[in-house]
């Protein structure tokens, strides 16, 4: 027993076996009455790549078919867990690097097969490997950079995605508590900017502990508020539009509200009214609002918010 063979996810051989092929997930649908569910499905379950191979989640196919409900079935609470503190302690850029893989984007990481646990808070690869084995990524592709394998690594489906925001929800809950962030979300779309710039100071007073001071935490804060507004509203952040690219974007799914957000980072408190000013004026200007005039929102609120240290300024 010295020469045990190990396959893992990256291996094509055996790569089938990991959970459900596509054409299996079809046959399932057809017997148990949920074809018509088949697009969900996939949006929910689907998207992991096993050595070439697209492979959905055997667990909770087996759930959404048992229950005949598709839901937030992840399960591994004690994986969760282990997650959630190691990215707690982890550096900015980590942690921007998660808000990039929330909003569909992907990262590129040396990959190591050999990831042993008491090493896994030792690096951001180290990091990234546990995340890819435990299925909280999965590899878009692989290529060889000399002597090494090199992941492009992404959030797979939809309940992955539900996962991470969770996490995402209960570091903020730990020091602020939900209702101050519901009362935000609430107030940002009714467009009470004083409200507004009197919560964000709040929660980034009992927050910032939580990350690090860098310049990029600005935007993965306010990203962190807002990921959990629901179903009916979709969050994006740094896309194109008009002529440039916005912060961040929030609209409604019935075309009735969207809101652009625009951020500033200065480092004199005596400049942050003029940044947050300029903030919004650079909306106006590069007419983010664009694409959701073209959806047919009217109702479209914009923000310039310009952020130092603890304080933030809203225009």
């Amino acid at each position: 027993m010295n020469n045990i063979d190990i396959y893992s996810i990256l291996n094509e051989q055996y790569s089938e076996y990991f959970g459900f092929l596509p054409e299996e997930v079809d046959k399932i649908l057809e017997e148990y009455g949920m074809k018509d569910r088949k697009e969900d499905i996939k949006k929910w379950y689907d998207g992991y790549n096993f050595g070439g191979t697209e492979i959905y989640n055997p667990w909770s196919i087996l759930k959404a078919i048992s229950r005949k409900e598709i839901d937030y079935y992840w399960t591994n609470t004690g994986g969760t867990d282990i997650l959630e503190e190691i990215l707690k302690k982890s550096s900015s850029i980590i942690k921007q690097e998660l808000e990039q893989l929330l909003i569909g984007e992907i990262i590129k990481v040396k990959l190591d097969e050999n990831i042993v646990y008491s090493e896994i808070s030792g690096s951001r690869e180290n990091i990234y490997n546990f995340m890819l084995m435990s299925g909280y990524l999965t590899v878009e592709k692989i290529e060889r950079e000399g002597k090494y394998k090199i992941g492009y690594l992404k959030i797979p489906n939809l309940e992955v995605e539900v996962a991470f925001e969770n996490m995402i929800n209960r570091w903020f809950q730990e020091k602020t508590g939900r209702e101050e962030i519901i009362k935000l979300q609430k107030a940002l779309l009714e467009e009470r900017k004083e409200i507004v710039e009197e919560l964000l100071n709040s929660l980034m007073e009992k927050s910032m502990s939580y990350f690090d001071n860098a310049e990029n935490f600005y935007h993965g804060f306010v990203l962190g508020l807002m990921v959990d507004m629901g179903k009916d509203y979709v969050v994006l952040s740094n896309r194109e539009s008009g002529f440039g690219r916005y912060d961040m974007k929030i609209e409604k799914m019935d075309k009735s509200v969207g809101a652009i957000l625009e951020f500033k980072t200065v480092k004199e408190d005596e400049k942050m009214e003029e940044e947050a000013q300029n903030a919004l004026e650079q909306i106006n200007n590069n007419k983010y609002y664009l694409e959701m005039k073209e959806k047919g929102i009217t109702n479209i609120l914009k923000y310039g918010i310009a952020f130092n240290n603890k304080k933030a300024v809203v225009k």
